[in-house]
């Protein structure tokens, strides 16, 4: 968005945006930026906000609010509650099975067998997500930098992978709230860039665990 008046940023060549207003002249920001330049600033900017002290301290409050809540975890009965649920939705697919075998028309029990299976998956995910769970919680915890610098590693993947773009916008689109644009002669290309940020968004925090040394402006 632009910084003099708040418009949005558009294209106004095929490589480059500028503010929308300024394209018709009903504010003076006309200066124009390539989206290449654009995104290696944003991007250069993030890399090095995301290796900050600051990040890796943030990132230690969100794990040892996490380890916390793993503590005293025991999720037995619910993983043998899944089980019993896993073997009867099994048994009334084996039943359909056998029906439509012995000459019952599919379209009849299309709809049943339908949500049988949706059943049985559902119970699958949910049991494997409670196992990954209880493994976590019963297992060691690597040390946070290990952990911070694997996620770090993961985003940086994820930012830099065409084939991972729209998973890397669902992470882009909780931590940047806004990319604010100024024209100013002093700044690189002539343009000041200025990102509103919510790095506590991205590490997943809660009301339980509030992040207070994040940055939430970042200049670029």
């Amino acid at each position: 968005v632009c910084g003099c008046c708040s418009a949005s940023y558009v294209k106004v060549s095929r490589t480059s945006f500028g503010c929308n207003e300024g394209r018709k002249k009903t504010c003076r920001n006309t200066k124009p930026i390539s989206q290449n330049r654009l995104e290696t600033r944003v991007f250069d900017r993030l890399r090095d906000a995301f290796r900050s002290p600051e990040l890796l301290a943030a990132f230690e409050t969100a794990l040892d609010h996490e380890r916390r809540k793993l503590e005293g975890f025991d999720p037995s009965a619910d993983i043998a509650r899944l089980k019993r649920q896993i073997t009867q939705a099994e048994a009334k697919r084996e039943n359909i099975f056998r029906a439509i075998e012995g000459g019952a028309p599919y379209a009849t029990y299309k709809d049943r067998a339908e949500g049988v299976e949706a059943e049985l998956n559902g119970h699958i995910r949910r049991l494997k997500s409670l196992e990954e769970k209880a493994s976590t919680a019963t297992g060691q915890l690597p040390a946070a930098d290990v952990l911070f610098a694997q996620a770090i590693n993961m985003i940086e993947q994820l930012l830099g992978d065409p084939d991972h773009v729209d998973e890397a916008h669902h992470y882009l689109r909780k931590l940047i709230h806004r990319i604010v644009l100024v024209p100013d002669p002093a700044a690189l290309h002539g343009v000041s860039v200025k990102l509103e940020t919510d790095f506590a968004a991205l590490l997943g925090t809660g009301s339980d665990a509030q992040i207070e040394d994040a940055p939430d402006h970042l200049t670029c």
